[in-house]
Parts: structure tokens; sequence; C-alpha cells
């Protein structure tokens, strides 16, 4: 299924809000208590991966993130067009994110995300 709209380019300069999911729908990243998440280890990996985005894409900002047991919703801003879609550093955060959990939990074949 594409999300995507086809009357959007997305290099160029706007606020995106980005919805992942972790693969299965598993409560990876945090715990609900008192109905509020509560981060654990891996959800705070995201949090600072999340953070992390400008350092390697100066020309996106991030902003609000929302870290769910087994999803994160995320806003964005791209402040200048950029060469290559805003799913470029998307696609780098969910690989670092990803590489990182497989380190942590010593499972090389680990699988964090939904496509």
């Amino acid at each position: 299924m594409n999300v995507r709209s086809p009357f959007q380019d997305y290099r160029a300069p706007a606020f995106y809000l980005v919805t992942m999911v972790a693969l299965n729908r598993r409560p990876l990243f945090a715990t609900c208590e008192a109905n509020r998440s509560k981060l654990n280890g891996d959800g705070w990996i995201v949090h600072e991966r999340w953070q992390a985005i400008p350092q390697t894409y100066p020309a996106v900002q991030v902003s609000t993130l929302c870290v769910m047991p087994d999803h994160l919703h995320g806003i964005l801003r791209v402040t200048e067009r950029m060469e290559q879609s805003v799913g470029v550093p998307l696609r780098a955060f969910k690989s670092q994110v990803t590489s990182a959990l497989r380190k942590k939990h010593g499972d090389p074949a680990l699988a964090v995300w939904e496509p």
C-alpha cells in the first residue's frame, strides 16, 4: 500500500507527519503505565536516533516525536529543497535504529520495522 501522494514533491520544504510501525506491531519501544507510554531502552535508542537526523541531513529539522509501544509518530520539517526525497533520511533513521538494536540484543537478524 502506497500512502504517499502522487502530487507531493517530497524534496520540497514542508512539514511532514511520519508514522512508523514495528514489525508485526510488536511492543518493542515502550510500555503503557497510567495511560502513558514509558520508553524502555529500545525506545530511547529510537528517540536518540530521531534527534540525530539533522546531524547528517542539515536541511531536516526534527520536531515532535511520540514513541508508542509498537509505533511512532513524528513531525519533521524540511527547511530547503533537498536533492533526494525526505524518505532518504527516514530510511537512514530506520536503518540506524535497526543496527543499534541488533547490536544491543546480539541478534544480527532482528527485524524492527514494517516496510
